[in-house]
């Protein structure tokens, strides 16, 4: 298991706000949490998310694999989120991600200064 090729196809997907293809990804209730939208369940999550996105758009910056646990690994990210009403926002995140032996990913921790993220998820209804 790559867990570096786990993330790289992860976001491939994502950016395709394809919530059907996106799943498969994910162990059975796995979590993800991020300072927006809270700690929820994977498919409740992005399909919260998705329902208020245009455009989302990950630059992977680097990517970190835990020399202890290979199967912890960081992304260092930039994030561009377009809202269904035309808002966008640049912002710089990293994304922690626990991933199963199996290659699945069990947790997401998204962590960014999400003050502007919540005014337009606010504004997003």
């Amino acid at each position: 298991m790559d867990s570096r090729k786990v993330v790289r196809d992860f976001y491939h997907v994502f950016e395709k706000l394809d919530l059907k293809g996106l799943l498969p990804f994910f162990a059975p209730h796995a979590m993800v949490s991020s300072p927006t939208l809270g700690k929820k369940e994977a498919a409740p999550f992005y399909r919260e998310l998705f329902s208020k996105t245009k455009r989302f758009k990950v630059m992977i910056k680097e990517l970190f694999v835990n020399p202890d646990n290979p199967h912890r690994i960081a992304a260092f990210v930039n994030f561009t989120w377009e809202t269904k009403e035309s808002e966008v926002m640049v912002f710089e995140g990293v994304v922690i991600y626990e991933i199963t032996p199996q290659g699945l990913i069990q947790n997401i921790e998204i962590i960014y200064d999400a003050q502007r993220a919540r005014d337009a998820w606010k504004k997003a209804g």
